[in-house]
């Protein structure tokens, strides 16, 4: 009887690794299946990543943009009152930080054709007016403070309305 017992033992031990095959193929089969979910799951999650990152990245433009927006259309405010006062000289200076500040914002990928198109036409404006300042220095009587304001005013509207876009442009965007 124990004979009998040792070779049905035997017998099963023999019959061990097919049902370790048998029960090996599915396991195999979840592993595959898992570690393909895992590789799909953080592929995703670097896209996810870079997405966030890209989105960031566009946010702190547009903030620095319409932060430059801010500071040029302060400056043509603060220019018009330099022209007023007849204050000339104090003029120079921030004609250029208005153009320093006009080229780095038409740089912008994403502004539209009429936003870089407005741009161009204030830098325009503003070597304009910086040339009429500059030939008129000796003669002030000669500047014709009222044109020249009425030039910037009518830049400034139109300077708003791109902020705004840009401002709008950063809400969508961060949407």
């Amino acid at each position: 009887m124990q004979n009998e017992y040792n070779a049905k033992w035997l017998l099963s031990l023999q019959r061990l690794p097919d049902w370790l095959s048998i029960i090996g193929l599915p396991l195999s089969i979840f592993g595959f299946y898992y570690a393909i979910n895992g590789i799909t799951s953080a592929k995703r999650a670097a896209e996810l990543a870079r997405e966030a990152a890209d989105n960031a990245k566009r946010s702190v433009i547009n903030f620095t943009s319409v932060r430059e927006m801010s500071l040029l259309i302060s400056l043509l405010e603060d220019l018009k009152q330099i022209h007023r006062s007849q204050q000339y000289d104090r003029a120079f200076d921030r004609y250029d930080k208005a153009l320093n500040l006009l080229s780095s914002i038409k740089n912008i990928e994403w502004l539209s054709e009429a936003d870089k198109t407005t741009l161009q036409q204030s830098s325009t404006m503003i070597r304009v007016i910086e040339r009429e300042v500059e030939a008129n220095r000796d003669n002030t009587s000669q500047i014709n403070i009222t044109n020249i304001n009425g030039l910037i005013s009518d830049g400034l509207v139109d300077l708003r309305s791109v902020m705004y876009s840009m401002e709008r442009r950063g809400v969508e965007n961060n949407e």
